[in-house]
């Protein structure tokens, strides 16, 4: 089965979940027999040696294009959203016409909406829209926070993407969705079109074993990529409401903020207050994972499932998350996570977990065994995209 794979970015460094989940998808359709030429944009990086050499491992061609930038003022004048617009590129028609004329495929997975533009190519093909969110669903909520002629121009971007959106649904063969909410809002933009509900695709080991679980460093995490705005949202959550909550306990906790291109106001917060470390883009998460009690989920906005969530139970970290942060997961309060309602109750969670580190252990054991029920649709993966 020869399988092309298009999407926005390259896969490395992996900042941020949707690579997360980008990167597990190749991983199993090469585990199932899928031959995958992987094609994405670049903003100028090229990979490294190392990186390719890593990912040869599963794909047998890749490629990438230089993405160039257009002004906002002439992307807004054309027929596509702004969002869909930027990553419409003349230089990347050329490229996949020419891996077209040398190799043909069975599959075109589209990975991300932006990139639905190039499936006109392959007419020829099953063409498969991977979606991460609802694309639109997250415009018309940015459009919320912003004020006067900015607000009507991303407002009008969300209608057109909502367009866009609903066209590529029904021009796609088959449509992926990451939860069950966005396949919902999915099949009311087009009822006649089954929608595959596909949640992850990860295969982690567990970083925080026994032993480090029954230590306390009184450390706690969060992992995001900050220039994703609900992840800064979270961590000026975690910053304004949570920690001083937890100082007045005098509980004596650290806050790690793990990922990239953290804000200047975080940064700030880092110089002021000692408790608090803004990191930046680290190698690997995995020894904040193990060095941490627990994992502070305080996402409160945007579309599909938070990955970070997925691997925080897959890696056996203890979490505490927000409502918002476990939609998607059918988790129980008590059960796998601790779900909290407000900052008071955050503070709360927080401190349960590590003054009762059996608890905490019990925790992330039963989140561990969600975790390996829920992540791998192995025989919904087959079906779809090797044996169609």
């Amino acid at each position: 089965m020869s399988i092309l794979l298009i999407s926005q970015r390259k896969l490395y460094p992996m900042a941020d979940g949707a690579l997360i989940y980008s990167f597990g998808l190749i991983k199993l359709l090469k585990k199932m027999g899928g031959d995958v030429t992987l094609v994405s944009f670049t903003d100028g990086e090229e990979y490294s040696n190392d990186e390719i050499e890593e990912l040869k491992k599963y794909v047998s061609e890749v490629h990438l294009c230089r993405l160039t930038w257009k002004s906002t003022a002439l992307n807004l004048s054309m027929k596509y959203p702004n969002n869909i617009r930027k990553y419409t590129r003349k230089a990347m028609f050329r490229l996949l016409a020419d891996i077209k004329k040398r190799k043909q495929y069975d599959t075109v997975i589209i990975d991300h909406l932006q990139m639905f533009e190039y499936a006109k190519m392959f007419s020829e093909c099953r063409v498969i829209l991977h979606t991460h969110n609802v694309e639109s669903d997250i415009w018309f909520e940015y459009a919320k926070k912003c004020k006067r002629i900015v607000k009507v121009l991303v407002k009008r971007s969300a209608k057109m993407t909502y367009e866009y959106e609903k066209k590529a649904i029904k021009t796609a063969d088959y449509v992926t969705a990451i939860s069950e909410s966005d396949a919902q809002k999915f099949s009311s933009m087009v009822p006649e079109k089954k929608i595959e509900v596909l949640r992850g695709f990860s295969e982690y080991q567990i970083i925080k074993n026994n032993s480090s679980m029954q230590k306390v460093s009184k450390k706690i995490l969060f992992i995001g990529s900050y220039g994703w705005y609900p992840n800064v949202a979270a961590a000026k959550y975690l910053i304004n409401e949570v920690m001083p909550i937890l100082r007045a306990k005098k509980l004596d906790v650290k806050l790690y903020l793990v990922g990239k291109d953290p804000t200047d106001e975080m940064i700030e917060c880092g110089k002021k207050h000692t408790d608090i470390i803004v990191t930046g883009m680290v190698d690997s998460v995995d020894p904040y994972i193990e060095e941490c009690d627990l994992f502070v989920n305080a996402v409160c906005e945007g579309s599909g499932i938070n990955i970070k969530m997925t691997e925080a139970m897959g890696k056996g970290i203890p979490i505490v998350t927000s409502e918002f942060g476990a939609r998607g997961y059918d988790l129980e309060n008590g059960e796998q996570v601790l779900i909290y309602k407000n900052s008071t109750e955050c503070a709360e969670y927080i401190e349960k977990l590590l003054r009762d580190r059996q608890f905490a252990i019990q925790l992330r054991n039963n989140a561990r065994a969600f975790y390996e029920e829920f992540n791998m649709p192995a025989e919904k993966v087959r079906d779809l995209f090797i044996t169609k």
